[in-house]
């Protein structure tokens, strides 16, 4: 167990240097192209697109580490006015439903990479990259968003059920 979730640790960490390269990436190239358009009067071409593939690698590279650190946001206007224990049952039963919709997402968003990789589909920009290779990023950002969620809701079970704090 203790290899598994440093292997799960690892992995989490390139997802979010991947969000973060995407962050960076997506800075420099709105900086250059700023800098080309209002004083070299030339753009870049690319950075409309690029921006665009990037702040999709941002939220989706971006959702398994924010749900490990906690960051996720939650409306608890109702849930808040739940007593605690009925609270934390009915988290787990709303997390357990959002996972299958986000694992319905995530087997969509597969089928659409390999419909694109099959048909051959281009991006009709001026850099014609083919469409899977930003695609990808949504699947990867889901799966590890999937393999997180389930880590927790492991956790949640098993204080609910037997009591014990969940190990962090």
């Amino acid at each position: 167990m203790k290899y598994f979730n440093y292997f799960f640790k690892c992995l989490f960490n390139l997802v979010r240097i991947g969000a973060e390269i995407c962050v960076f990436s997506m800075i420099g190239l709105l900086v250059v192209d700023v800098f080309g358009r209002y004083v070299l009067n030339k753009s870049t071409l690319i950075s409309y697109d690029m921006t665009g593939y990037f702040l999709v690698g941002i939220t989706y590279l971006g959702l398994a580490y924010s749900l490990r650190q906690g960051a996720h946001i939650r409306i608890t206007v109702l849930v808040d006015r739940f007593k605690p224990k009925f609270r934390k049952w009915w988290i787990f039963f709303i997390d357990c439903i959002a996972l299958f919709f986000i694992i319905v997402l995530f087997m969509k968003s597969v089928d659409l990479v390999r419909f694109s990789l099959e048909v051959g589909i281009k991006a009709t920009s001026f850099m014609g990259e083919p469409m899977w290779i930003p695609q990808i990023i949504v699947p990867i950002g889901l799966g590890m968003y999937i393999i997180e969620d389930i880590r927790l809701l492991f956790l949640n079970f098993r204080e609910l059920v037997f009591k014990k704090i969940p190990a962090k």
